[in-house]
């Protein structure tokens, strides 16, 4: 076997991606095909959200998008202290997204941001790969969420119940 230069490595990244999303795409259509709903979180500049089938699934009724920064909810670095902005977007199906959608204005809640390039200072560890870790703040909210949508439905009454537990347990 051979190896890949840089830009044979990036270009077959790329499309391991692309093939990976259109799965993952699929799978979305299925569980819409069942009668079921689908969330879907990635980074808000991430190169995923202009695929075909990722911007495709925009035009399904009832799929919306939406953009929230971590730092709402309460992110911060284990590093410095500093709220983490991290800019993330939800797609989701059958979810209305009414307490995970903050952004911030940069008021007093955070005049600054901690920065995620880079690493921890003194470690190999990523700052990025850290913040993938969400904050209790926003589970909280998006367990409210859920609850929320399924306490419309009489039949998912227990698991609204135990939603609104979760994120009374961790506000």
């Amino acid at each position: 076997r051979f190896k890949l230069t840089g830009t044979e490595e990036k270009r077959k990244a790329r499309i391991e991606a692309q093939l990976h999303m259109d799965f993952v795409v699929s799978l979305y259509y299925e569980q819409l095909e069942g009668g079921r709903y689908f969330l879907h979180e990635h980074p808000w500049a991430a190169s995923s959200w202009v695929l075909n089938s990722v911007e495709a699934m925009l035009r399904v009724p009832g799929v919306r998008r939406v953009r929230w920064d971590q730092c709402q909810y309460g992110a911060r670095s284990a590093e410095d202290g500093l709220p983490v902005k991290k800019p993330t977007t939800m797609q989701a199906m059958g979810l209305k997204l009414v307490h995970t959608t903050a952004t911030c204005t940069g008021d007093d809640k955070c005049e600054s941001h901690t920065s995620l390039q880079g690493s921890i200072a003194g470690s190999s560890i990523n700052r990025t790969a850290v913040s993938a870790v969400y904050c209790w703040g926003y589970c909280a909210s998006l367990c409210q969420d859920i609850a929320m949508h399924l306490s419309f439905d009489q039949s998912r009454d227990i698991e609204a119940k135990l939603f609104i537990e979760i994120g009374r347990a961790h506000v």
